[in-house]
C-alpha cells in the first residue's frame, strides 16, 4: 500500500502581465507628471494598476486571477480608443510574473537555505 498523497493549496495573489499596444500614445500630452516616463491607470474593474508607455508598452499589475488580467486589457484598450487612438491593437500579451504562497507544514531555517544557495539568494538579518 503506498504512502497518502499530500496536496499543497496554493493561494495566487497577483499576476503581472505585460502587452504591446500597436500605436504610438504621446504619453507626456495625456498625463499630468513629467517625472515619470509612463501614465498611470487605475482600473476600478477589475481593480488594477496599469502603466502606459509612450512606446506602447502596458504593464498591468494586481490581478488575483488570469482572467482579471485579461480584463484590464480590454478595458486599457477601450480607454485608449476612447482617446482617439482608434488603430490600437494589443499584441504580445504575457504573464511576466506570479506572486502566490502556501503553507509548507513546518518552519523554515533561512539562514541553512542561504548558507547552501549563497549565490542564488540574498539575506539580511
Amino acid at each position: 500500500m503506498s504512502p497518502p498523497l499530500s496536496f499543497v493549496c496554493v493561494t495566487y495573489l497577483t499576476f503581472v502581465s505585460c502587452f504591446v499596444l500597436l500605436c504610438y500614445v504621446p504619453v507626456y500630452l495625456l498625463a499630468c507628471s513629467r517625472k515619470f516616463a509612463a501614465m498611470t491607470v487605475r482600473l476600478c474593474v477589475p481593480r488594477t494598476t496599469c502603466l502606459l508607455f509612450g512606446s506602447g508598452r502596458v504593464v498591468c499589475t494586481g490581478a488575483s486571477t488570469l482572467m482579471k488580467c485579461r480584463l484590464s486589457v480590454c478595458e486599457i484598450l477601450n480607454i485608449v480608443r476612447a482617446c482617439g487612438y482608434d488603430s490600437a491593437e494589443v499584441r504580445d500579451f504575457h504573464v511576466q510574473n506570479i506572486v502566490a504562497s502556501f503553507n509548507y507544514g513546518q518552519q523554515i531555517d533561512l539562514e541553512l537555505l542561504f548558507r547552501e544557495y549563497q549565490t542564488e539568494s540574498n539575506f539580511g538579518k
